[in-house]
């Protein structure tokens, strides 16, 4: 194992930045803090591939009834958390010691990147063949009660594993937690575009809107991901 597989994901340039701005102590944790969130992110990551599988397969089980773009997206959404997550277990997987590898962060980025771009491609097509046919959202209870129970979900997952990833200096803990945001916002839409068109039935567009939204969102995410981590950094 070389020595530049355990290095702060922090360069020397921006521990002295943020020495002189009395910032040093957020940099590196202790043992016993390094210990405690690094069972806390894949703590977070099981619970993330634990609920959102099942709400994405009963997602996609209610887009079919209701015609709903913004739910299928949000089925999407939760899928792509999934695998977040599962990147982040395999980011922290092992010993705390791989808190700080450089690489094993890089390569997950790319994962996530291109996990991104698949989704935003899916969501993206799904939403405008709604667009194109005219697909209005048929209002039911079990969408609300499903986006509802979402938007929830995603919103505390969304700011713990921000918490956690910045403790740990982990983009890639970050990214995920941007996952779940945009799965909240999904659901969110998914509620706003059903009641919009409970009150006006020729609002039929607004969920294919959110749908493309939100592809737009994932899909400048995943390229920004991409474009910043495709290059290898030079660890000399």
């Amino acid at each position: 194992m070389t020595s530049s597989e355990h290095l702060p994901l922090v360069h020397r340039s921006e521990e002295a930045e943020n020495a002189d701005n009395g910032t040093t102590d957020n940099i590196r944790l202790t043992k016993a803090e390094e210990t405690y969130y690094h069972r806390a992110a894949s703590f977070l990551a099981s619970l993330s591939v634990a609920v959102l599988l099942v709400l994405a397969i009963t997602s996609f089980a209610i887009s079919r009834s209701t015609k709903s773009a913004a739910l299928f997206g949000f089925g999407f959404d939760a899928l792509l958390d999934v695998g977040t997550s599962l990147v982040v277990l395999w980011r922290f997987y092992g010993s705390s010691q791989t808190v700080y590898s450089r690489e094993k962060e890089r390569s997950a980025l790319l994962v996530l990147a291109f996990l991104f771009l698949a989704a935003s491609l899916s969501v993206g097509i799904k939403s405008i063949i709604f667009i194109i046919k005219a697909s209005a959202t048929e209002e039911i209870l079990s969408l609300y009660v499903v986006a509802t129970v979402a938007v929830i979900i995603s919103l505390i997952l969304f700011v713990s594993k921000l918490h956690v990833g910045y403790k740990l200096q982990s983009k890639t803990l970050v990214s995920d937690g941007y996952s779940s945001f945009a799965c909240g916002i999904g659901a969110l839409g998914v509620i706003l575009s059903a009641f919009v068109h409970s009150k006006n039935e020729e609002i039929y567009y607004l969920d294919a809107i959110v749908g493309l939204a939100i592809a737009a969102l994932l899909m400048g995410y995943g390229l920004s991901l991409l474009l910043s981590n495709w290059k290898k950094p030079d660890t000399t």
